[in-house]
């Protein structure tokens, strides 16, 4: 019998089709429904603050013009010295971004198009697809529902520092958030390799993104100490590898000539940051620490004390002077914080729909009352009548969620109530 074979076009024509219908299929219509709402979230965000073809501020006037020596050198890490910079520990905070200035050089040299609008671009991208993992967390980890996982994800799209870097426009910081996200969603699953290589993106981004490997190590000790597996050895010896090697990129790349200088550190890092370190890390996350404080309580111990160690480390990179310091808990910290604070608001309504939703957009409210504008003063003197408006949120929250439960009959407050069969019905002889 004769074999018919299609033509070779045909297939060629169908491929593509043949692949967006299988990303579709690996896609559920609840998840492809919260990205167009978080894409449509991240583009209005965006252009509400962001001005097209506007020069870069603050740190973006030094990444641009490091990202400019890597185009004039031919896409040459050679060509980037940092001579303007200085060679202490401000060049290794500047410098040690090489995906960044890859990403951008390489994305101008293929488009033709102007590095300053590359980067916002760079920036869309990024914090979309971060705040779409945030989403994920919120479903796989934390069993949220789609409503409040997708509120969370536009928590960080409307957040202050993320308003401020459409702002600053060339910055390592979405891609940093973007990886870090993806990284802690696959670590969830246990599928570590993938966890591990969006880590080293991360980190190759900018170095404090290393620090959530303190977090990973945490929860691999505690399962090891639950198994005995030596599986799980292994995974903390590659984690150990890969991190020691991904730092140790960026020396071999860049030739900076940066050396430890002892003075800079008491002289400018620890003077200049020991005054306002609190109310940076207010500035954050504003009001969403509130719910997020709610929420460390009911949390594993072993999540409580990863956090804690993920803290430590940042701290010790800040002070040697490693990467500069109130963007430190910036990318790294929106995983912990905004599934807990979303997790808090759903244990404080008891899971109330209707509560849980109010809530969450009543603190949406609130941080978009924030101004949009490049003033950094704000961080060092928040409004706390936010804080107040926040915490009475939560309360009325776990308030009306009481008075929901008091109103209901006993039984229907079972959660196993509705899952039990009728008895059944004896009959009389």
């Amino acid at each position: 019998m004769a074999e018919h074979k299609m033509p070779r076009a045909f297939f060629q024509g169908v491929r593509p089709i043949g692949i967006c219908v299988t990303l579709l299929t690996l896609i559920s219509h609840r998840d492809l429904l919260a990205f167009l709402l978080i894409t449509v979230c991240s583009l209005g965000v965006m252009f509400n603050v962001y001005k097209p073809n506007a020069e870069p501020s603050w740190d973006g006037l030094v990444y641009h013009r490091v990202a400019q020596d890597y185009v004039r050198g031919g896409l040459s890490f050679k060509a980037i010295n940092g001579e303007f910079i200085g060679h202490n520990q401000h060049a290794i905070n500047y410098l040690h971004r090489p995906l960044f200035f890859f990403l951008a050089g390489h994305l101008h040299s293929l488009s033709g198009i102007s590095l300053l609008q590359i980067y916002p671009t760079m920036n869309l991208v990024a914090l979309t697809v971060g705040a779409f993992y945030i989403y994920k967390i919120c479903i796989a980890h934390y069993g949220l529902p789609a409503i409040l996982s997708i509120i969370s994800a536009c928590w960080m799209l409307v957040s202050p520092p993320v308003l401020i870097l459409h702002q600053v426009i060339a910055t390592p910081e979405p891609l940093v958030l973007c990886f870090t996200a993806c990284s802690f969603y696959y670590f969830g699953l246990n599928r570590y390799w993938i966890a591990y290589l969006t880590l080293a993106l991360a980190t190759l981004s900018k170095a404090s993104a290393v620090t959530l490997a303190a977090y990973f190590l945490v929860q691999l000790l505690y399962t090891l100490k639950q198994t005995r597996r030596v599986e799980v050895v292994w995974d903390i010896s590659i984690l150990a590898v890969i991190c020691a090697v991904v730092l140790a990129i960026p020396y071999v790349l860049i030739n900076h000539a940066a050396a430890f200088d002892p003075s800079v550190v008491s002289g400018q890092i620890l003077d200049s940051n020991r005054g306002h370190v609190f109310m940076s890390m207010l500035f954050n996350f504003g009001v969403l620490w509130i719910p997020f404080a709610a929420y460390l309580p009911s949390a594993t111990s072993a999540y409580r004390i990863g956090l804690v160690y993920l803290i430590l480390t940042s701290c010790l990179l800040a002070i040697i002077g490693a990467t500069d310091w109130w963007r430190i808990w910036f990318s790294i910290l929106f995983v912990f914080v905004l599934p807990g604070a979303a997790s808090a608001i759903r244990l404080l309504s008891k899971e109330v729909q209707g509560i849980m939703v109010v809530s969450a957009v009543a603190l949406s409210i609130i941080i978009l009352q924030e101004p949009p504008e490049l003033n950094f003063d704000r961080a060092y003197s928040p409004d706390k009548v936010m804080y107040m408006w926040a915490a009475a949120i939560v309360l009325l929250s776990a308030a009306a969620a009481r008075s929901e439960s008091n109103d209901l009959p006993s039984s229907a407050l079972s959660p196993l109530a509705s899952e039990r069969p009728p008895a059944p019905v004896r009959k009389q002889r």
